[in-house]
């Protein structure tokens, strides 16, 4: 059944130190499916071939459990690519293409192209694809596998369609399937889809409604927070060993904004109801995510325990909609009411035109014995105040509205980017980074270690600042890390995340399209755009070389530098970029000033010693991803 046309002296590629490796793909789609698409079985199917064919040595098995096919982006596949590079392997085997992939266009190129220059000799068993054979030509095999790709990727169109409903099910169900449970709860360890009450959380979330619904505004309950200590909701995750980081929150050093108490207040959460489904992914190639109406949501009430009560959470919307600085008044000037300006005690009338501070009365020592004010002389100083009142008043209205025709909303606005000033057209590092310093323009951490599992502990210390002209954005990353690597030279096939590398992502025009900027240590790399992961604009190195860059690395490649060749110390190394605003060509672009963008900024490393995946604005989903454009922050251009 496995027997291959091929004799060992037609297999090219197999030395001593270039064997096979077997590929394994469990998708996370396949769930329930029968035994033959699970792990163990497609090892025994693998094991049972290279009995067949002894010609073949075996290397190691490379799994991706529980992985899309739609992609490339899997911890296996990616060390699988690495060791070919590095030479190690000369034979890929798995069970079928669907197997391999389901992504026509990423499948083509791995078979067609990498496979091909690095010597690899690639069998799919059930499909009796081998591109060493003698029996199919090129041409022949190219059709054979280019139709089973098209065929499996509209599997994996349908595949996504029925994953989709699946986790609706689930939703309309009342089961969690977020990546990060909301503050006050835990995921249930029995059962990752069922949310339990985080008895320290849900005191502070209690104490949030019992003071909002008291009276206490949501200003005094942020600064009370602060004042015990109590860490935020994203410092919180972290301490809970989530391995969570958010920017915003290291900025604030763990403190309260008024924002996470307001939403908190909102949260529906709380009264025990899950609500999911607020947003959707275009396609199941596309993964920006759309708004779904508010009637779409999934709701699921009573779905695990409340931590307030419906009466304590009523209270509390209803005070949200009330709430309003005010100033009680009366048009019954018999009925007013007047303080003591020293003790805050209530004035008593002594007579029919004139009042006194009673505290003398109460309490020994007083500095208010014997304060008297006669009716008319109290109206005339509360009458003086209201008119200075309303002359501020006045004042500040015409001055907000005169600020409301320039008036930019921040609320979501992660990082304000200065303009920049030179008096050359295209300034050097030297000049960028003095305009820098010039407008005190700080660096910002990347520093969100999205996914633990795959970073390990290694988080290496990621700083970068940007800037702008008319014309260019000027970015400078600097870099502390154990080793460093910069196996690509030049741009010209260019891997830069396999080397230590640096990423920038951004949409700046209207249409959705997304540009990626990667570049390894010495500068060297990629730049592509389009409106999804697949099926992107890869720009040649002549546009590649309008983008300025350099390095205190240089510019001359290098293998790996570990920290032990530095003594035990690590690396800091600095890049500046100078990225001209028109390359930004597939897409309608505005002048950036006064504009805000969508964007992300990446530290990465597939291939180095300690591998790692870091973003400034933070990722929530399980598996290292930085193509996702629903996850980029906020940029205003000021």
């Amino acid at each position: 059944m496995y027997k291959s046309n091929v004799s060992s002296k037609q297999f090219l590629g197999n030395s001593d130190n270039r064997k096979t490796a077997l590929y394994i793909r469990l998708s996370k789609e396949d769930g329930d499916k029968i035994e033959s698409d699970s792990v163990s079985s497609q090892k025994e199917i693998l094991k049972e071939f290279m009995k067949l064919h002894p010609e073949l040595v075996f290397y190691d098995f490379y799994v991706d459990d529980g992985c899309t096919g739609t992609d490339f982006d899997r911890a296996a596949f990616r060390q699988l690519e690495a060791d070919i590079v590095a030479g190690k392997i000369g034979c890929v085997v798995v069970k079928d293409l669907s197997r391999f992939a389901r992504n026509y266009a990423e499948s083509s190129y791995y078979i067609e192209n990498f496979f091909v220059r690095h010597g690899v000799r690639f069998i799919a068993v059930n499909n009796n694809v081998d591109t060493a054979s003698s029996s199919m030509n090129a041409a022949t095999q190219c059709i054979t596998v280019g139709v089973t790709n098209v065929i499996n990727e509209s599997v994996s169109a349908t595949t996504s369609v029925n994953v989709r409903g699946t986790l609706n099910v689930r939703r309309a169900s009342g089961k969690f399937i977020g990546s990060f449970p909301t503050y006050g709860y835990l995921k249930d360890p029995e059962d990752k889809h069922r949310l339990i009450v985080d008895e320290e959380a849900a005191e502070v979330v209690r104490m949030i409604f019992e003071k909002y619904t008291s009276g206490v505004t949501i200003l005094g309950i942020t600064r009370e927070l602060n004042a015990l200590g109590i860490p935020n909701p994203s410092s919180y995750k972290s301490l809970k060993g989530f391995n969570y980081k958010h920017p915003q929150s290291i900025k604030r050093g763990g403190l309260w904004p008024e924002s996470s108490v307001r939403r908190i207040l909102r949260n529906e959460m709380y009264l025990g109801n899950m609500v999911q489904g607020k947003s959707k992914k275009i396609s199941y190639k596309m993964k920006q995510c759309v708004a779904v109406p508010k009637e779409e949501w999934y709701i699921r009430e009573n779905a695990h325990e409340a931590i307030v009560t419906q009466d304590e959470y009523d209270q509390a919307q209803d005070a949200i909609q009330r709430r309003r600085k005010s100033v009680k008044s009366s048009h019954d000037q018999s009925d007013r009411v007047y303080y003591c300006a020293h003790c805050g005690g209530k004035l008593e009338k002594a007579n029919g035109t004139v009042f006194a501070c009673p505290s003398h009365r109460y309490h020994d020592g007083s500095p208010c014995e014997n304060v008297h004010w006669r009716k008319a002389a109290l109206e005339e100083v509360v009458l003086e105040a209201l008119k200075g009142q309303i002359e501020i008043t006045r004042i500040a209205a015409s001055a907000e509205k005169k600020a409301a025709k320039n008036k930019v909303d921040m609320t979501d606005v992660d990082l304000v980017v200065k303009e920049l000033a030179f008096d050359v057209e295209q300034p050097s590092s030297a000049q960028i980074e003095d305009a820098f310093n010039a407008k005190n323009v700080e660096y910002s951490s990347i520093a969100c270690a999205n996914w633990p599992s795959y970073n390990g502990d290694y988080n290496p210390d990621v700083k970068f600042r940007i800037g702008y002209t008319p014309e260019e954005i000027y970015i400078q990353y600097l870099v502390t890390e154990n080793d460093i690597k910069a196996e690509f030279g030049e741009d010209a096939g260019s891997k830069p995340y396999t080397d230590s590398c640096v990423e920038f992502f951004a949409i700046p025009g209207e249409g959705g399209e997304y540009y990626n900027l990667e570049l390894n240590c010495i500068g060297k790399g990629t730049f592509a755009g389009g409106v999804q992961r697949t099926d992107r604009t890869r720009y040649a190195d002549d546009v590649l070389g309008q983008i300025r860059r350099e390095s205190t690395l240089g510019s001359e490649a290098f293998g790996t530098r570990t920290f032990a060749d530095n003594g035990g110390k690590p690396y800091t190394w600095k890049l500046t970029v100078a990225l001209p605003v028109k390359l930004y060509s597939l897409s309608e672009v505005k002048p950036l000033k006064g504009r805000k963008i969508q964007a992300n900024f990446y530290k990465c490393g597939d291939n180095m010693p300690q591998k790692h995946y870091l973003s400034w604005h933070p990722i929530e989903i399980e598996k290292p991803n930085f193509h996702r454009p629903d996850h980029f922050g906020t940029l205003y251009f000021e």
